[in-house]
């Protein structure tokens, strides 16, 4: 099944009209975009099949289009909640999983760098073991 998640004006999937919470709202709007972006590409993508989504991010795939419309107001505090699996292992399938062509990246990152996926994820970790 190919879903595709507008995110456009208007959208439900537009994360920038959403109130924040959690470990998320101590993230840079950038470092918000890019876990949000991490998870359109794993749910939306072809990188991973049915058995593969649940197996590798702990969650069934029909938990993440939820997520994706109170973008950012995530409920990350629980390590093993559905919301912080799910940003967890989205952000390292993209980071260290996965392997997405130059033309992939750019189809769902643009110009960004592909280290800045590590260091965002790295940065919300942090918060997480701050607290």
């Amino acid at each position: 099944m190919d879903v595709r998640l507008d995110s456009g004006p208007g959208s439900a999937f537009n994360h920038s009209r959403q109130r924040p919470c959690m470990y998320l709202t101590q993230l840079s709007s950038a470092d918000q975009d890019v876990a949000f972006r991490c998870l359109r590409a794993i749910y939306e993508g072809p990188f991973l099949d049915e058995f593969d989504f649940q197996t590798r991010t702990g969650v069934e795939r029909g938990r993440l289009p939820a997520l994706l419309e109170r973008w950012p107001a995530a409920d990350d505090m629980d390590d093993e909640g559905d919301d912080a699996l799910l940003i967890s292992n989205a952000m390292n399938e993209i980071a260290n999983g996965v392997r997405l062509t130059d033309e992939e990246w750019r189809r769902w990152f643009g110009d960004l760098p592909r280290e800045a996926v590590g260091a965002s994820l790295m940065r919300w970790r942090e918060l997480r073991d701050r607290s």
